[in-house]
């Protein structure tokens, strides 16, 4: 599946991640928009992102996973201005709640220049 490019080259630093990321965004089977780092060697690192199909989310939001192995990639994403400050919501998954994000105007432009299938 195609992904749109959202971030090159940028430095990630989380609880577990202290190297620069490329960050795509990825489209579920549903529609819905997630969020994938990968090393600058095209290695998969992170999945940011969480597809709750049973809980309400707008086109342009996202749930995020800033849990386990993803501490600190909330912030990360709000300080690189990829998703807003405040979450638009949240809901359960397993024994822990994410929030729900809307992604900024700058991202909302490179995700509605990408053709959906």
């Amino acid at each position: 599946m195609s992904a749109t490019l959202l971030l090159r080259n940028t430095p990630c630093v989380t609880a577990y991640c202290d190297e620069p990321v490329n960050l795509t965004a990825p489209q579920y089977s549903n529609g819905r928009y997630g969020l994938q780092t990968y090393a600058l060697d095209g290695e998969p690192m992170m999945t940011c992102s969480v597809n709750l199909p049973q809980n309400a989310c707008g086109e342009f939001e996202v749930y995020i996973k800033n849990y386990s192995e993803n501490e600190g990639i909330e912030k990360w994403l709000i300080e690189n201005r990829v998703i807003e400050a405040k979450p638009v919501g949240m809901a359960p998954t397993g024994f822990v709640v994410v929030n729900r994000y809307a992604f900024t105007e700058e991202m909302v432009e490179k995700l509605k220049g990408r053709t959906k299938k």
